[in-house]
């Protein structure tokens, strides 16, 4: 089942996505997005759009489990550089739309929101 399918189905049980970077790399595979095939930037945005939809309209609790692949060195290929750049932009966004948003970095844990 797709995760925003998972997040629009009916009732109270919580859901763990582990994780947003593996959905993000499986999303630009069936994409086309790594190396830019027609139209793999609007089929991108639109998976991530149909996401970010379902993230706002869930009434479940969720939490989701997300890499920070942007703090380090920077890719050496495009492809890499735009996998970095799309996972920051949705986590962003996921972040934005979330009530609490926290980063662990050797297993301590800072709330940011």
């Amino acid at each position: 089942m797709a995760l925003a399918d998972v997040l629009a189905a009916p009732g109270p049980a919580p859901v763990l996505v582990d994780c947003l970077t593996t959905w993000l790399a499986r999303v630009m595979d069936d994409c086309g997005a790594w190396d830019d095939s027609d139209d793999a930037a609007g089929t991108l945005a639109a998976r991530t759009g149909q996401l970010l939809r379902a993230w706002r309209q869930t009434g479940r609790p969720v939490i989701a489990v997300s890499s920070e692949i942007g703090s380090g060195v920077v890719p050496g290929t495009a492809s890499g550089r735009r996998f970095r750049d799309e996972l920051g932009r949705l986590n962003a966004r996921i972040a934005a739309d979330s009530d609490e948003v926290w980063l662990c970095t050797a297993g301590i844990a800072r709330r940011l929101r």
